[in-house]
């Protein structure tokens, strides 16, 4: 049977056409599928990782460079809590000493930096309420110094109005402050803040 040469060219035409229509059908499925990312990669989150327990961070000083450096110890390392913070102020910050109580009740105080002079207060903190912030002046000394909290209280500002810098250390969010540190002689020459997580007690 004999086949004209038109008729034949245009069975191959059709079935190129066809071909061609479900080359473009798939490559135009597979496309989206190779460029866009899976859907698990686009909804991954980053958890940020643990505070490790045994750390204890340093926030500051402020204030000059005379008298001697101090460093309270790691009340962590004691299973301590901090209940409260004595201090001696007159025209500037005399003293400093952290009062804390021991896992068995009893109300400890950790060693006095500065000096006598000035009036004695006490700051006490309410249960369930830790120190989270301290503020206030300096210069070549630290002129005065107040207190902040986790329930949102700051303590009276303890010192004078003098000063050349303004400061304020507080800790971040889970935190809470277990120590200072800075140098001291007769006033407290420089004031830092010693923080740990709040996490970790007890561990």
């Amino acid at each position: 049977m004999f086949t004209h040469p038109f008729t034949c060219w245009m069975a191959m035409s059709k079935r190129w056409t066809r071909s061609r229509s479900s080359m473009f059908l798939i490559i135009r499925t597979l496309v989206p599928l190779i460029s866009s990312p899976p859907l698990a990669t686009t909804r991954a989150q980053t958890r940020p990782a643990s505070p490790p327990c045994a750390a204890q961070y340093f926030a500051g000083p402020s204030g000059g460079y005379g008298g001697g450096a101090f460093t309270d110890p790691e009340l962590l390392l004691r299973q301590a809590t901090v209940v409260g913070v004595a201090v001696r102020s007159g025209v500037y910050v005399d003293g400093i000493q952290l009062i804390y109580r021991t896992p068995d009740g009893r109300i400890r105080r950790l060693p006095w930096h500065g000096g006598r002079g000035g009036s004695y207060r006490e700051f006490w903190l309410r249960p369930g309420e830790v120190l989270t912030g301290i503020s206030g002046r300096s210069g070549a000394f630290v002129d005065s110094l107040r207190f902040e909290t986790s329930f949102g209280r700051r303590s009276p500002t303890y010192g004078g109005r003098s000063g050349s810098t303004t400061y304020r250390f507080g800790v971040p969010q889970g935190y809470e402050i277990s120590g200072f540190f800075g140098r001291s002689g007769v006033y407290i020459d420089a004031l830092g803040i010693l923080y740990y997580s709040t996490g970790c007690k007890n561990i």
